[in-house]
């Protein structure tokens, strides 16, 4: 188990001048970032945490739990097998602000019936209005949504003989309320 020490000025206050220093050498993964977690809360805004850990994997896992908490890694280092990371603390665990992020969104279309494949149309639609990006990716029987008609037609005993022969032949789905939903 991952050890941390504290160092103290009178009654319970952390020294900001003193780094944390935590041992998690033969910790594996997530015990080094569980670790480091648990340790933020101790930390004053500005003091520095150092953490020392055996798994190669934690390099990566370091730079993940410095961007999503906000915490920025100042350094990190391997000697002999052991990685020594340094963070400075900035924000409390879970209180980083959400990084900037272009509008743009995925739609993914599994469905080759036709209500289904409107309302991702209209979704599509509506955001394409209001500025965004959108990607739609068609799999499954979505995929009959983009067939063309000249396509040759699927062999019968394969999987694709299933689907409609183009977008003109969807099949309604069981929402459809008996034909309530075309009309």
């Amino acid at each position: 188990m991952a050890q941390f020490e504290e160092f103290h000025l009178g009654k319970n206050k952390t020294d900001q001048s003193e780094p944390i220093r935590i041992d998690a050498k033969g910790s594996q993964c997530p015990g080094p970032v569980l670790t480091l977690a648990q340790a933020l809360p101790k930390a004053t805004i500005d003091q520095q945490i150092i953490i020392d850990v055996t798994d190669p994997g934690f390099k990566k896992d370091a730079e993940a739990w410095s961007a999503v908490t906000g915490n920025p890694m100042i350094s990190i280092t391997e000697n002999e097998g052991v990685i020594t990371a340094t963070f400075v603390k900035k924000t409390e665990l879970g209180k980083a602000p959400l990084p900037e992020k272009e509008d743009s969104m995925t739609i993914i279309v599994f469905s080759n019936e036709m209500d289904k494949a409107m309302a991702a149309f209209n979704i599509t639609l509506g955001a394409l209005a209001l500025g965004m990006k959108v990607q739609l990716f068609f799999t499954f029987w979505g995929l009959s949504l983009i067939r063309k008609d000249s396509a040759p037609k699927p062999d019968k005993e394969s999987m694709a003989a299933m689907l409609p022969e183009d977008d003109n032949s969807l099949p309604l789905s069981h929402d459809n309320l008996a034909g309530l939903g075309a009309k």
